[in-house]
This record gives C-alpha cells, structure tokens and sequence, in this order.
C-alpha cells in the first residue's frame, strides 16, 4: 500500500508541476543565481567599503587643498593692498617732487629768457610739451 501512496503523491506532483512550471522555474533560476554570486557579494561588499573610503580620503585632501588656496589668495590680497598704499603713497611724493622740480626750472627759464617771448615759448615747448599760444 505505501508503494501505490508514493506512486498516487508522484503524479499529483508532476500534474501540480506541469501547470505551474513558471514558478518552479523562476525559483531554480532564484536559486542558481544565489549560488553562483553569494561568494562574490561579499568581495563586492568589500570594494564598495574601499571605494566609499578612497571618496572620503579624497574629498578630505579636496577641502584641505581648497582651503590652503583660500588662505593663500587672502594673503596674497593683503599683500595687494599693502603694495598698491605703498605705490600710491611713493607716487604722490614723487608727483609733489616733480611739480617742485618742475615749478624750479620754470622759474629758472622765465628768468633767463624771459625778455624773449619766442625763445620762452620755444624752450617750455621743448622741456614740459606744451606749448603757449596768443
């Protein structure tokens, strides 16, 4: 009697099977896959941890670099500033020497030629570049 139980159980399985071998296939697959890619998930794991490390080692270098150049740039505006007071200051004090300087040599034409009009005008057209019309 068993043997006619386990005959009678083995038909119903095969009927059960032909009528929903989607199902039966669609595990297999499930199960083949899981099998042949479970030893790799954990190498992938793995990299996906080292990766997610070597982009935070980056991403701190990054922000040092970007910080460095900040500092640098602000530095390098102070500098700027300072250097461009220090011109600005030079140039007024050189503009100041020269207008005496050029106040002294006007004075000093105008008194030698001073009776000569033409020569006067000449001579200011040579030495300052401009010239004096009537």
């Amino acid at each position: 009697m068993t043997w006619l139980l386990v005959k009678h159980s083995i038909q119903k399985a095969w009927i059960w099977a032909r009528n929903n071998w989607k199902f039966l296939a669609l595990l297999l697959y499930t199960i083949l896959l899981y099998l042949l890619f479970s030893k790799n998930a954990k190498n992938a794991l793995e990299t996906l941890m080292v990766a997610r490390e070597s982009h935070k080692a980056e991403l701190e270098a990054v922000n040092e670099v970007h910080s460095e150049e900040k500092k640098k740039r602000e530095e390098n505006l102070k500098k700027y500033q300072e250097t461009v007071k220090i011109i600005e200051e030079k140039y007024k004090e050189e503009s100041e020497k020269l207008t005496t300087a050029k106040k002294k040599r006007v004075k000093e034409i105008i008194d030698n030629h001073g009776d000569k009009p033409e020569e006067l005008a000449e001579l200011l057209k040579e030495t300052f570049g401009f010239e004096i019309t009537n």
